[in-house]
């Protein structure tokens, strides 16, 4: 037999403001929180960056890179994330948020389309097969975010 795993495209069930009804300040809370930490490091802001690249190129923008697995197969574990930094910043804005609004976390400070929910599937191959490598030219990375449907402006 034979397996077919499909990459989602997230990008019609997200929206800006959608935690409006049932968490009117979550969009505020990321951005105050994010606000404290890149006064805190500046020097997160490129890592937090590529940690949403990184994301959303493997399975869409779910969040699955911020799982972890037991047997270190998560896509945290894949080859190109290994020297991610941001993770601590994501867990202290969840932090943040599922103190004011339980069982509510999502995105950064700029306007990010919300809804999708967190992924619960992350696999190391994935990363590693779908992200552009670190010595990619720009024709590379044009060519992988071609493939996902981006641009370069994206």
């Amino acid at each position: 037999g034979v397996l077919a795993v499909a990459s989602p495209r997230a990008e019609a069930e997200l929206q800006v403001g959608f935690y409006n009804a049932t968490c009117p300040i979550a969009e505020g809370v990321v951005f105050a929180e994010m606000h404290a930490i890149l006064h805190e490091d500046p020097t997160l802001a490129p890592s937090l960056l590529r940690m949403h690249y990184h994301d959303c190129f493997v399975q869409g923008c779910d969040g699955s890179i911020m799982l972890r697995s037991r047997r270190g197969t998560a896509e945290r574990d894949a080859t190109p994330n290994r020297s991610m930094r941001g993770y601590d910043a994501i867990e202290r804005i969840k932090a943040r948020l599922e103190t004011l609004c339980p069982l509510t976390s999502k995105g950064p400070w700029y306007g990010v389309e919300t809804g999708r929910r967190d992924g619960n599937v992350t696999v190391a191959e994935y990363a590693e097969n779908d992200l552009a490598p670190p010595d990619s030219n720009i024709v590379d990375v044009k060519t992988f975010f071609s493939v996902k449907s981006l641009t370069a402006k994206d």
